[in-house]
């Protein structure tokens, strides 16, 4: 499928938002590790139940990340300041995965701690 949607891809926007990222975070071991990142909070955020039961993010986020059942929804879509922070972390070590699974798109230099792309990418594609 990502034979599809790659030449279509803002692939340097999306390296310089990662880049915007990352010059806020400093945190490489964890978006640099393999384990999926966790917050101290258990607590899912807003997207995690939006995006349940789709065969991609069961393979990424924990299996115990619904923990709790009986949550009001209400209280599933409410957001709290610290979930900026978790959800930043995510966003970096998703596209870290992404980099370095296979370097055709994004590109990830672990010296320099920053993102690129491909030349064949290296466009301002508007989507």
């Amino acid at each position: 499928a990502i034979c599809f949607v790659a030449p279509e891809f803002p692939w340097k926007g999306t390296a310089l938002m990662m880049n915007t990222l990352l010059g806020s975070s400093k945190n490489y071991s964890c978006m640099e590790g393999s384990a999926f990142p966790e917050s101290g909070s258990q607590r899912p955020l807003p997207e995690d139940y939006a995006m349940r039961g789709l065969a991609w993010a069961d393979r990424v986020s924990p299996s115990n990340r619904f923990w709790k059942k009986e949550i009001d929804d209400d209280e599933k879509y409410f957001e709290v300041a610290s979930m900026a922070e978790e959800r930043k972390g995510r966003v970096l070590w998703l596209g870290h995965r992404i980099a370095t699974s296979s370097n055709k798109w994004l590109r990830y230099d672990s010296l320099k701690h920053e993102f690129s792309v491909a030349p064949e990418y290296d466009t301002n594609a508007t989507g």
